[in-house]
Formats: structure tokens, sequence, C-alpha cells
């Protein structure tokens, strides 16, 4: 689920807990998509985490052309 798609979610999760909380968060559109951007930066921090650990060790790449049957 992305970052855009849980906001709401987090949003509707507040106002069972606090509705006073969830009706000073929902009043303002910004919240949502601070929400949003939030869950995409941490989402986009572990990719790249991630992604550095398992190439971090290669030092040599390069791309072969692979031709098909005609």
């Amino acid at each position: 689920m992305s970052g855009g798609g849980a906001a709401p979610a987090v949003i509707a999760g507040l106002s069972l807990v606090a509705p006073a909380t969830a009706a000073a968060a929902s009043a303002g559109a910004g919240v949502s998509v601070a929400v949003g951007m939030s869950f995409g930066a941490a989402g986009a921090g572990l990719v790249g985490y991630k992604v550095a650990r398992r190439t971090g060790d290669i030092a040599e790449f390069e791309f072969d052309l692979v031709r098909g049957r005609a």
C-alpha cells in the first residue's frame, strides 16, 4: 500500500481512538498530504537501503545484446 492510500486509513483510525484529534487532523487537507509524503519517504528510504545492500558489492556491470530468432 502506498502512502497516498494509507493516509485516509490512518485518519480513519484516529477517529476511532480520539475523535477530537481526528476532527482536527481531517480539518486541514495538508495533513493528509503530509501523512502520505511521510509514508512515501519512509518507503523510498527502505527501498534505497535494500537496493544498496544487494548491489553494493558489484564492481563491474554491462549489458549484452541478446538476439532472438527472426
